[in-house]
């Protein structure tokens, strides 16, 4: 709901959005281009060990990824470079974060740009607070939570 892309030149947009501000609070995030090419990545940690990833992407052409704007999701497999990558910059977050000891946590991260014509991941969130942990058709992953839980009594 009131999820917009909103292009700073256009009027009517930014009146839309001035508008907005003054009936609610916003987030306001930068728009990424590449999340219409190859999509955003979830990475889920149990007790700061990572778990599974999922790629969530839209199929519509739509900028948003959620199933009721046509976004669909599947199982990352990270073996390749770039997903190691996306792995070893998601662990740094978690690492960096002031909250240490999560029973969970999902780190949503996209690729863009180059850097030395290398993809470089990018934070799009880090869900801490009831984040969907995209366990749905993932038996072991639903395992792994429940020994991270009974390891954090």
């Amino acid at each position: 709901k009131d999820t917009y892309r909103v292009q700073v030149e256009n009027k009517t947009d930014v009146e839309k959005v001035m508008k907005l501000c003054q009936q609610k609070e916003l987030l306001v995030q930068e728009f990424i281009p590449e999340i219409l090419t190859c999509g955003e990545f979830s990475l889920i940690f149990f007790n700061g060990v990572f778990s599974h990833g999922v790629r969530k992407f839209n199929v519509t052409g739509d900028f948003r990824i959620q199933g009721q704007y046509g976004g669909k999701v599947e199982q990352l497999e990270l073996k390749k470079d770039e997903d190691s990558i996306i792995k070893h910059f998601a662990e740094t977050v978690l690492q960096q974060t002031p909250f240490q000891n999560l029973l969970y946590a999902r780190v949503d991260v996209t690729m863009t740009g180059t850097l030395n014509g290398t993809a470089t991941p990018v934070l799009m969130e880090l869900e801490l607070f009831e984040p969907d942990l995209f366990t749905e058709n993932n038996l072991p992953a639903v395992e792994r939570f429940a020994e991270a839980i009974c390891r954090n009594k």
